[in-house]
């Protein structure tokens, strides 16, 4: 989990990055072309106040355009619009003006500026226009690329930007990613609040604490039945031994453990590793239900009990496999949590089929473990459906 949250932070980190460019070369851009605009729009207005003044002053204006030469494109427009003068084109073969609007505005208001754009040829033409003081026009006008024109033209040149600006954000944002990762993998699982994390972990820092209290709880009062189950078997005189049906040891007292010389665990061994005596292998092949054995000098009287007969042995099995189920999957969901060895997954499903699917359920619902995988919510009730209609057809027959 900690790899793919550094991966997400990378990410993130990278693509704000990146998004951010992409705006400020949005902006960069829009600014540089209304700048662009301002400027030409200024340049135009001078050259026509300019011009204004000179043609005021001359008696023959379109001799006096016709003897200069001009940057930009220069017209001059006679009061109904017809064309006296075209600095790039033959007045005599333009069609009226009276219908611009820069004309119109210029004969209204006494000067106009008008911005008029070619998708075709990506370019914007900018037109100024200043009336005289005999009611005829002059205008003056430019040409400046389209925003989407200067866009395209330095397309390369933003890629490979967006590239570089995405690597190095790639580059930099690693150690970035793990250092605000750190505080988040340093949580002291067993005691959350005491880290020292974002203030907005808290609330779920607070409720790891109190699901911590729960399970402490559960687990000392069960620490507590256990050990009141193993004093009551350890003080028996008499040898108990609980087996599986394939004949491993389930639980062993301390006296059975004294009769048979064992000083290790047994619990998970196979009995015949405890001990290989013919009567007692006899016994455990089913027959009969008692016998005696000689052992270490000493004649021990055995009694086997199997399950379906009903006895204390069967409750005494179906306690201890119970509350052992329950212990093992508290302590697996604790185990999780600290991210130390998990009990598999195989055992936890083992235990139900062994008689310990009421433990199994009731460590599902206290501690809130394997309650997200479908085999464990349908499969532990079914096992103990079928072990309850087991139960009752023994009974019934």
């Amino acid at each position: 989990m900690k790899n793919r949250l550094s991966s997400r932070l990378r990410l993130t980190l990278s693509g704000v990055t990146l998004l951010t460019l992409l705006l400020m070369c949005a902006l960069v851009f829009a600014g540089m072309y209304f700048q662009t605009t301002a400027d030409n729009r200024e340049q135009l207005r001078q050259q026509a106040v300019q011009l204004s003044s000179y043609l005021d002053a001359s008696d023959d204006p379109v001799s006096l355009l016709h003897g200069s030469v001009f940057t930009q494109r220069v017209t001059y427009l006679d009061t109904d619009g017809t064309v006296l003068y075209d600095s790039e084109v033959d007045a005599s073969r333009l069609e009226s003006h009276a219908g611009r609007e820069e004309f119109q505005q210029a004969r209204e208001n006494g000067e106009a500026f008008t911005a008029r754009s070619s998708a075709t040829l990506g370019q914007t033409s900018l037109y100024y226009a200043k009336r005289l003081a005999d009611g005829r026009v002059i205008r003056v006008s430019g040409t400046q690329r389209g925003m989407l024109r200067q866009v395209r033209d330095l397309l390369g040149y933003l890629l490979l930007g967006a590239v570089l600006c995405f690597g190095a954000a790639m580059a930099f944002s690693r150690p970035l990613a793990k250092r605000l990762a750190a505080p988040m993998n340093e949580v002291n699982l067993d005691q959350p609040l005491e880290s020292d994390v974002y203030e907005e972990l808290s609330p779920m820092l607070r409720r790891m604490a109190q699901q911590n209290a729960r399970i402490a709880d559960q687990m000392a009062s069960l620490t507590a039945q256990r050990h009141e189950l193993d004093t009551v078997l350890g003080g028996m005189k008499e040898g108990f031994v609980i087996l599986d049906e394939k004949r491993h040891v389930l639980t062993m007292n301390n006296a059975a453990r004294a009769m048979f010389c064992i000083t290790n665990d047994p619990v998970g061994q196979p009995m015949i590793a405890v001990s290989r005596d013919e009567a007692l292998l006899r016994l455990l092949d089913g027959q009969g239900t008692e016998c005696a054995m000689q052992l270490n000098g000493m004649t021990i009287h055995l009694s086997r009990s199997h399950v379906e007969g009903g006895g204390t042995a069967l409750l005494i099995y179906l306690a201890l496999i119970n509350l052992t189920t329950f212990i093992i999957y508290g302590a697996d969901k604790r185990r999780a949590r600290q991210g130390k060895w998990r009990v598999p997954e195989k055992t936890l499903f083992l235990l139900p089929l062994l008689g310990g699917s009421v433990g199994a359920l009731l460590g599902m619902r206290v501690f809130h473990h394997k309650t997200k995988h479908w085999y464990f919510v349908w499969g532990v009730p079914a096992i103990l459906l079928a072990q309850l209609a087991l139960a009752v057809w023994l009974l019934t027959r």
